[in-house]
């Protein structure tokens, strides 16, 4: 008789007297079983080779009717399950990186994903999507999903993913001239697409008080492009670095550590412990660590 164990593919009936020689000739591994979709041919000679050559202090006799073809137990892992993991992987990053409600990710599947066919193994299969190291920007993006069979990788899926990507930016609620100073009544927030590639949009503390570089129109979100932001902070400039937690608001003399904008975030350290924070530039001599928000 044929059939099929978990991995191991059960080829034939052991019969005998002794219960201890039956176990030890049904133990004998008789090579490998092929691959789902393949099939494997065995001749009753080869059996009875590597029988007698694996338990010989025991006459084996082997009967059979011809060759006997044997093909492994499969799974299937289907395309949804795949596209699921990966869809998985792909939001735990987002939920990492997009920097909280101001930010919304899209990611649609661009190429189909086929079923696959898996070994059916002793404690079954897993998928399990690596993890996505790279920063969530518009584009395509690259998400690999490792099959696994008895916790060993058996193969790797790769999926496709169109990535798009909305912030909450303000934009101008009317046509700008040259030379002219952003207030805060000439913006209202809205939903901006993401550029793959160019700078970045400004929120609204990077953008009130300075001057527009060019003709800005209505509607349009800013960038370092179209407003003149003068440098407020000089790298060593001995600045004030405001910390606050609910409604506890500390103040402590800091060193800056890099040159800011109005609304940059730089790097100061601390004037008397040396420890080195990240804040948002707010004038020319203060910076503000809001860790509220953080918490």
């Amino acid at each position: 008789t044929a059939a099929a164990n978990r991995g191991r593919l059960l080829l034939a009936t052991v019969t005998g007297d002794d219960p201890a020689e039956v176990a030890r000739v049904s133990a004998v591994s008789l090579g490998y079983a092929p691959a789902p979709g393949y099939t494997r041919v065995l001749q009753p000679q080869r059996v009875q080779q590597l029988l007698s050559g694996a338990v010989r202090d025991v006459e084996v006799r082997v009967r059979a009717d011809g060759a006997l073809r044997v093909s492994p137990e499969t799974a299937v892992v289907t395309a949804d399950r795949i596209v699921a993991a990966a869809r998985e992987a792909l939001e735990a990053r987002t939920r990492e990186l997009t920097g909280g409600p101001a930010t919304e990710v899209s990611a649609q599947p661009v190429e189909a994903v086929a079923a696959l066919a898996v070994p059916a193994g002793a404690r079954g299969h897993a998928l399990e999507a690596a993890r996505v190291s790279a920063g969530v920007r518009p584009g395509l993006l690259r998400v690999p999903v490792r099959v696994l069979v008895d916790g060993s990788l058996h193969r790797t899926v790769w999926t496709s993913w169109q990535v798009e990507v909305w912030d909450t930016r303000p934009v101008l609620t009317r046509a700008v001239r040259a030379g002219e100073e952003i207030t805060a009544d000439m913006l209202q927030s809205a939903r901006v697409p993401r550029a793959a590639q160019g700078p970045e949009h400004l929120d609204r503390v990077a953008v009130v008080g300075n001057t527009a570089r060019r003709d800005l129109a209505a509607g349009a979100p800013l960038t370092d492009v179209d407003l003149d932001r003068p440098t407020l902070i000089e790298r060593g400039d001995t600045v004030m670095l405001e910390v606050r937690k609910g409604n506890v608001l500390v103040r402590v003399v800091s060193v800056a550590q890099q040159s800011g904008r109005l609304g940059d975030a730089i790097l100061v350290e601390l004037a008397d412990g040396g420890r080195t924070l990240s804040g948002t530039v707010v004038s020319a001599k203060l910076v503000a660590m809001d860790l509220t928000r953080k918490g």
